[in-house]
């Protein structure tokens, strides 16, 4: 497996961290969010899920290949939209994203503990969906603010998690958690190398999966649970986000760099 890098301008905003995004969640969420989240599945067996994310958030969890309980209420929760209203129920708003995050975080800092999985296995189902988690956790981070301690969790589960059916998703967030952050210090040159670095990541991916790539697609194809519109919408979503309200002036140059990920999501 071809060894990975990790720019030193991005380690300059944020220092790789595996459990301080998760602190942070901690503080916002309350016992009963706990609970609403372990009812996720109908209801069904929510004593059991909501002692397995309890059990997740103690000093020492058991990590590695989540067991259905918790992890089917946390997949689910995955998918719930807070800012959309639901029939005749209100947007969920801070509420919301913060269950979710908690959920992305929590099914991610397991996938990364994850190794050498059988190919079709469960493991590298749970691997090769963990990108969805990828893109709800980044979206959360962003609308709770909090796109230091996002960057942060994103490098270190970047060198955790070396699959390449997830990594180059990874790289992706981490950038576009750069970029909510305006890049910090680092020069236009800089932001240039960490845009290739994330189009280098994705091309060694496409280069180790060899026939295991899904399509020509960038980014999306590399992974076949990604390849949907809706998939596509939610990391145009992204770019937009991250990248379409800039946190400094930028060149001429480093714009359209930026702007390149959307065309590349769009598949132009």
């Amino acid at each position: 497996m071809a060894s990975k890098i990790v720019l030193k301008s991005l380690l300059a905003i944020a220092a790789p961290s595996e459990d301080a995004l998760l602190k942070w969640i901690q503080t916002k969420v309350s016992p009963p969010m706990l609970e609403e989240v372990s009812l996720n599945d109908w209801g069904e067996e929510s004593a059991e899920h909501l002692a397995g994310i309890q059990a997740q958030l103690t000093a020492h969890p058991p990590l590695g290949m989540l067991s259905w309980f918790p992890r089917e209420v946390l997949e689910l929760e995955r998918w719930n939209t807070p800012d959309q209203s639901h029939l005749d129920t209100p947007p969920s708003g801070t509420r919301g994203h913060v269950k979710r995050l908690l959920a992305c975080t929590i099914l991610l800092r397991n996938a990364a503990y994850v190794s050498s999985p059988r190919w079709g296995g469960e493991e590298e189902f749970f691997l090769q969906t963990s990108a969805s988690s990828l893109n709800r956790l980044t979206r959360s981070a962003l609308a709770l603010e909090v796109p230091a301690l996002g960057l942060g969790f994103m490098l270190w589960l970047f060198e955790m998690q070396t699959h390449p059916a997830l990594s180059p998703f990874t790289a992706f967030c981490a950038l576009a958690f750069a970029a909510a952050l305006g890049f910090g210090e680092a020069s236009d040159q800089e932001i240039i190398r960490a845009c290739n670095w994330v189009d280098a990541e994705e091309a060694r991916s496409r280069t180790e999966l060899g026939k295991g790539v899904d399509s020509e697609r960038w980014l999306i194809g590399i992974n076949s649970y990604e390849r949907s519109q809706d998939r596509q919408e939610d990391w145009r979503f992204i770019v937009n986000r991250a990248f379409g309200t800039h946190q400094r002036g930028y060149s001429d140059q480093v714009t359209e760099r930026l702007g390149r990920f959307s065309h590349k999501l769009s598949g132009i």
